[in-house]
């Protein structure tokens, strides 16, 4: 004979812990899993109501990013229009970024 669940719901929404920020420095994100458990089963489950399911994504913010001073090799390796879209977007502050579209955000910086 199954036990049953008294006063609570045989399912609940878990979720691991939150990964690390997306960057290093400046704005990113960080994710995490969330998943129905089936407590009576000891197992996932997929009876949980959705409305109720924890977020799995949010806003992350570490110190600002130091660019580094423009370099006489300094030049887009990416599609200009792609370099415009992310000086716009005020994301040359990201590394990586900032090495792909040296030239664009250097002129925004």
């Amino acid at each position: 004979m199954k036990r049953q669940c008294l006063h609570k719901s045989c399912y609940e929404w878990r979720t691991d812990k939150w990964s690390e920020c997306s960057v290093s420095c400046g704005q990113g994100f960080m994710t995490r899993r969330a998943y129905c458990f089936d407590i009576l089963a000891n197992s996932t489950s997929d009876f949980c109501v959705k409305e109720k399911m924890p977020i799995t994504f949010k806003n992350c913010e570490l110190e600002e990013c130091l660019i580094e001073p423009e370099k006489d090799n300094c030049i887009d390796t990416i599609s200009k229009n792609i370099c415009r879209m992310i000086a716009y977007s005020n994301r040359c502050s990201e590394p990586y970024l900032h090495s792909k579209c040296c030239k664009t955000c250097s002129k925004f910086s």
